[in-house]
């Protein structure tokens, strides 16, 4: 009993990150203006509105960064590279600043038509931004720009994410879409998303990508755009115009306006949850329709009751957040040195997810893909 009782403990330890919470710093942003964009080089934290801010203390405090860029300017986009920050302003085009802030300059050659520069992604030299006519590239780190929009829809592009190869964008009502060739062409990626999904902001954490609704809050995808969840505890705000990674945290920017903080540890701590497996398997291991659990097979007594060999037990399914997806009851397959429990997953999404097998003598818990 003390090692199931130690067993269970170390289960509930692994999952109490379903509890995160986001947290409100003090960004001095104008009054009723939006934190449309945030980004991180270290512990620098730009937040973009109506004009740019700077914190040197995760969020604590903050300070004004605009000289170079145009009065009134209204910050839709903002990433980093290096040491560089590129800004999109609002009818004002693409801007650099090499030195934290403290001096902007225009790089628009290419952009005459298309100076609504709403997001913002840089891969090395290759600049991708999108606007209310598409996606542009620059393959020259701004010096010059052209259109690439093959797959896309006549669509505003609010926001990029880059995965690896792979490239993500958000749109307005027609979800996320990828593009795996630096955006010669593009595919819809929106299972798990709402209907008509704005994708304001996307960010990407490890294997793990961040998208943010216009209404519905923050989703989440660990395989790569195939499915998502919403990931929302906390957020009172759930129309989220930015995402930045820095350090333990991602912050996200919404609509009061406000930054709000949470922990990615939160997020990723069922990572270790499948060392709690003991001597059971799963196969196969990426699945489609249906898996295999074998597990050791208990002795004639276990824990001073008599054996629950033959007996069915309960197969619960969480997702990367914790949440039980799926749960039932399976009988084992005749055999003589293991137990094995097949079961159907044809009905899960694509992703990542946590097996629990529970009886009488052990719960053992195992990670799989369901492809």
């Amino acid at each position: 009993m003390k090692k199931l009782i130690l067993l269970l403990l170390s289960f509930t330890s692994q999952i109490t990150f379903i509890n995160a919470q986001w947290q409100n710093t003090n960004c001095p942003c104008p009054y009723d203006a939006n934190v449309t964009r945030v980004a991180a080089i270290g512990t620098n934290i730009f937040a973009g509105t109506n004009g740019l801010f700077l914190s040197t203390d995760s969020g604590v405090s903050w300070s004004a960064i605009n000289n170079g860029l145009p009065n009134y300017a209204y910050v839709q986009s903002l990433v980093v590279s290096g040491t560089s920050i590129f800004a999109g302003i609002e009818n004002g085009g693409v801007f650099i600043s090499t030195d934290t802030g403290g001096s902007w300059a225009a790089i628009n050659n290419g952009l005459t038509d298309s100076s609504d520069v709403i997001s913002l992604l840089v891969n090395g030299t290759n600049i991708f931004a999108g606007t209310g006519n598409g996606v542009f590239l620059s393959t020259n780190t701004g010096a010059s720009w052209k259109k690439i929009n093959n797959g896309l829809p006549n669509s505003t592009i609010w926001s990029f994410a880059l995965n690896g190869t792979n490239v993500f964008a958000g749109s307005d009502g027609n979800g996320a879409f990828l593009s795996a060739d630096t955006g010669a062409s593009w595919t819809a990626v929106n299972n798990g998303l709402p209907n008509n999904c704005w994708v304001y902001s996307l960010a990407i954490s490890g294997t793990n990508i961040f998208a943010g609704d216009q209404d519905a809050g923050v989703f989440l995808s660990t395989n790569n755009g195939g499915s998502w969840i919403a990931i929302n505890n906390g957020l009172t705000d759930t129309i989220v115009y930015s995402f930045a990674v820095s350090g333990v945290n991602i912050f996200a920017g919404t609509n009061n306006p406000a930054v709000w903080r949470l922990s990615l540890s939160d997020i990723l701590g069922l990572e270790d949850i499948s060392v709690i497996n003991n001597s059971s398997s799963i196969y196969p291991n990426p699945a489609t329709n249906q898996l295999t659990i074998y597990t050791s097979r208990p002795t004639e007594q276990s824990f001073g009751r008599p054996s629950f060999q033959n007996e069915a037990v309960t197969v619960s399914i969480m997702n990367v957040l914790g949440q039980i997806v799926q749960e039932e009851k399976a009988s084992p397959q005749p055999s003589p040195k293991e137990r094995a429990f097949t079961i159907n997953i044809k009905n899960l999404s694509a992703g990542i997810y946590f097996l629990q097998l529970s009886d009488q003598t052990q719960r053992p818990v195992l990670k799989f893909v369901k492809e």
